[in-house]
C-alpha cells in the first residue's frame, strides 16, 4: 500500500524571538518583501502539491491575521501545532525556509523525488546556493555545512506527537540534520539568499550591503571566481527562481 506524504514549506515570519528586530514598520515591510520575492519563488515551483505555513508571532497579530494572503498559506501563531495535529497522512515533509529566501523552480521537485519514509526523523538539505548581493546586483556561491535550507521527514506516530515532534524539528540548524551522517544533500544551486536592507542577519552582525568600492569588487571577484558579476546571467538565473528582470535592481 502507497503510504501517503503531505508536503508543506515552513516559512518563519515574525516569530517572537529576541534577534528579530521587530517593529510594526517591519513586519510590514518584511510582508511586502515575502509576497514579492520568497512567495513568489515558491509559486514558481514545478511541483505544486504542497501548502505554506507561515509561522507568526503574537506582537502584530492585530496586523496578521487581517491581512489578506494567498490561497497556500496558513497562518501559524503557535509554530504549527494545532494545523499538524489535524493533518491526517502517514508523512509529513517539512520544508525550512526564512521570509527573506528563495527556493529553485525545482526545489520541491527535489524533496518529493528524495523523500525518505521511515520510523524516525529523515532529514534532506541543500549545502549549496547562491548568495544574491541586491545592491551590486551579483550572485556569489554560497555553501553552508549546516544551513537553513532543510527538509524533516517524519511519521504520524512523531508529528501527532507535539512534545516528540518539536524535539525533532524545532532545533538547532546542526541538530537539524546538517551534521547528521544520515543526511541526504539534494542538488547544489537551489536556494538563495537575499542580502537586502532589512535582512535581520545582516542587520544583528552591522553587515548592511552598500555599494563597493573599486577595490571591494576586486577583492569579492577573486574571493568568489565562481560567481556571477554580469547583469544578463544574473536575470536568468534569478529567473529560476521566481524572480523578473524588473524586481533586480540596476547597479549604481
Amino acid at each position: 500500500m502507497d503510504k501517503r506524504i503531505t508536503y508543506v514549506v515552513q516559512i518563519y515570519f515574525d516569530c517572537d524571538w529576541p534577534q528579530l528586530p521587530t517593529t510594526e514598520h517591519w513586519v510590514k515591510d518584511r510582508r511586502e518583501f515575502f509576497e514579492n520575492f520568497t512567495l513568489k519563488s515558491l509559486l514558481n515551483q514545478e511541483f505544486q502539491d504542497f501548502r505554506i505555513q507561515l509561522l507568526c508571532g503574537k506582537t502584530f497579530k492585530h496586523l496578521t491575521s487581517n491581512w489578506i494572503w494567498h490561497d497556500k498559506i496558513d497562518i501559524c501563531y503557535d509554530q504549527g501545532r494545532q494545523i499538524n495535529q489535524e493533518i491526517d497522512t502517514d508523512y509529513l515533509s517539512i520544508t525550512r525556509l526564512d521570509s527573506d529566501d528563495l527556493y529553485h523552480r525545482l526545489a520541491m521537485s527535489d524533496v518529493r523525488d528524495n523523500v525518505i519514509l521511515s520510523d524516525h526523523r529523515e532529514c534532506l538539505i541543500f549545502r549549496h546556493g547562491w548568495s544574491w548581493d541586491m545592491v551590486n546586483c551579483c550572485l556569489v556561491p554560497r555553501f553552508r555545512p549546516s544551513p537553513p535550507f532543510y527538509t524533516h521527514i517524519v511519521p504520524k506516530g512523531i508529528y501527532r506527537s507535539w512534545q516528540n515532534f518539536s524535539a525533532v524539528h524545532f532545533v538547532g540548524h546542526g541538530r537539524a540534520g546538517g551534521r547528521l551522517p544520515t543526511t541526504v544533500e539534494l542538488p547544489k544551486e537551489r536556494h538563495c539568499v537575499i542580502r537586502h536592507e532589512t535582512n535581520v542577519g545582516a542587520y544583528n552582525r552591522n553587515d548592511m550591503p552598500a555599494r563597493w568600492t573599486e577595490a571591494q569588487e576586486v577583492k569579492t571577484r577573486q574571493t568568489f571566481p565562481g560567481g556571477i558579476f554580469d547583469r544578463e546571467t544574473v536575470v536568468k538565473t534569478l529567473a529560476d527562481f521566481g524572480i523578473s528582470e524588473d524586481q533586480i535592481p540596476l547597479r549604481e
